[in-house]
């Protein structure tokens, strides 16, 4: 997420803000409220879309990723400045849609298939849909006290990833080959393994409203 924008330095509060976002947790936008010196709160949305190729086990995935969230957030200023410590959550609809295709014979689970008896392999991945968030920041005036740069570090508690793969080809309902997609969609889970603790970087541009 991004950041809420600091108070005049009239000291008047409440401090409305509202600008644009960007960062790993995609393009969006957030308003904000700084409730006093201590506290404000925050909430926003954020998207983003990447497509891939990847070629482990000599099996080509086409990977069509979407990042999709809205959350809000409570940040608590120490010492009354800029600096903020800041916990929240995100309701997550970060998920992948795999396609995958051999050219050849192909090794899965210990077991060789040919093209024809695995077809297209399509999968998803999927995350947990409820992501706590805890993270610092900093934000610093630009312009006469409305305008202002800010930047947020934390992590995304997404939970382990799950992946699931199935079949079109001649064998798509053989118990062995199930098993063995399995196995493949659990090794999938363990690559992915570091986007249970999803790390979330972002900059706003944000202007104060009132």
């Amino acid at each position: 997420p991004a950041l809420a924008a600091e108070p005049a330095a009239t000291g008047a509060y409440p401090g409305f803000s509202a600008g644009p976002t960007a960062g790993t947790l995609g393009l969006g936008g957030e308003v904000g409220v700084r409730i006093n010196d201590y506290v404000g709160v925050r909430a926003g949305g954020s998207w983003f879309d990447y497509s891939f190729s990847d070629t482990p086990d000599d099996l080509k995935y086409d990977v069509d990723l979407t990042w999709s969230s809205f959350g809000a957030v409570v940040d608590v200023h120490p010492w009354g400045n800029g600096w903020r410590a800041t916990a929240g959550f995100r309701l997550n609809g970060n998920d992948a849609d795999l396609k995958g295709r051999s050219s050849g014979p192909v090794d899965i689970g210990g077991t060789t298939y040919q093209p024809a008896e695995l077809g297209t392999l399509r999968g998803d991945l999927e995350l947990n849909e409820f992501a706590p968030y805890l993270g610092v920041g900093y934000s610093t005036p630009l312009w006469r006290d409305r305008l202002e740069l800010s930047f947020d570090a934390g992590v995304l508690f997404q939970g382990k990833p799950k992946a699931s793969l199935k079949a079109s080809g001649l064998l798509a309902n053989d118990p062995q080959l199930i098993a063995d997609l399995n196995e493949e969609a659990n090794d999938i889970e363990d690559d992915l393994d570091w986007l249970e603790f999803y790390p979330v970087v972002g900059v706003a541009l944000r202007y104060r409203l009132n």
